[in-house]
């Protein structure tokens, strides 16, 4: 039988997205700690924003199939604008329409902050979808942790940092141009 996590869940501050943090995910983890069974603490802690082929519950392997789909899809977007070959930068998984057709969206944007701003706000909802019927189960620590890391990678990007790693990236590739 599932556990339900009442106490947890209910002393567990809002969420909003792109918002100051309430609590930082290591604050996060070390309040489940003592509610959460080890088995669950462990399915907790696993959970990734990035796709992961290790998913041991149904609610993250659909975390991690549509952020696999999205990812495809603007892999084989990319590839194709660079006339490259998508086949060794795709990974494993099924192809979804909607993610397609987002991907599209994103890839369309003229603003590479923008699109990703777009990306975090599109796994913010679609996190809450799949919350949508959990209430003080896993599922919903789960959620509450991934839109944590959400808010912990918008609030920690620098665009200083951004910029030196692109042009680090760019110097790389043959016939570069200084930006």
């Amino acid at each position: 039988m599932r556990r339900a996590y009442y106490y947890t869940l209910a002393s567990l501050p809002s969420l909003f997205f792109a918002s100051p943090l309430p609590l930082t995910i290591k604050d996060f983890f070390s309040q489940c700690r003592f509610e959460l069974t080890s088995g669950d603490f462990a399915i907790l802690q696993s959970a990734q924003l990035s796709p992961s082929d290790d998913a041991r519950l149904p609610f993250l392997k659909k975390w991690y199939n549509r952020e696999r789909q999205i990812r495809n899809a603007l892999v084989r977007l990319r590839a194709r604008k660079l006339g490259w070959d998508a086949g060794r930068y795709l990974r494993k998984g099924e192809d979804g329409q909607n993610a397609v057709k987002f991907a599209r969206d994103i890839f369309s944007m003229d603003s590479p902050d923008g699109a990703e701003k777009r990306l975090d706000q599109a796994r913010w909802n679609y996190l809450s979808e799949m919350e949508s019927n959990h209430y003080f189960d896993l599922e919903k620590l789960i959620s509450y942790a991934l839109k944590l890391k959400i808010n912990e990678k918008i609030l920690h990007l620098d665009p200083q940092k951004g910029w030196e790693k692109q042009e680090a990236i760019l110097a790389c590739l043959p016939g570069h141009i200084n930006l």
